[in-house]
């Protein structure tokens, strides 16, 4: 999280979140789901996503929303000729909806059926 935090408060330098969209730019996608799916994956690790959620109110999670790393994937997104098209809300669900499904990436959801059906 440390690092996250990091990278958080280095973009609040101007020439640094332009460096940081034009990076996220060349990740690329198909659509705008695609992009922010290649985009937060490059922003953060597994275990970090584990700890964050879009407004960071549940067990003291960090909010995604409240982080300039969320704008700098949203300008990203608008800037890829594919999806120059998509609205802040459009990113804005992607991103949700990569966070809730943070816990059954990498075996994570047949970890808690698993232990569901051994009690």
């Amino acid at each position: 999280m440390e690092k996250l935090y990091e990278v958080n408060n280095n973009v609040q330098n101007n020439v640094e979140f332009a460096n940081l969209v034009d990076h996220l730019c060349t990740l690329g996608g198909q659509n705008v789901k695609d992009c922010v799916h290649q985009m937060m994956k490059a922003l953060m690790m597994h275990q970090v996503s584990l700890n964050i959620t879009w407004m960071g109110q549940k067990k003291e999670k960090e909010g995604w929303s409240r982080l300039l790393l969320q704008d700098a994937l949203i300008n990203a997104i608008q800037k890829n000729p594919r999806t120059g098209h998509a609205t802040e809300a459009d990113c804005d669900v992607e991103a949700k909806k990569w966070l809730q499904n943070a816990p059954d990436r990498y075996g994570g959801r047949a970890k808690r059926e698993q232990a569901k059906s051994s009690t």
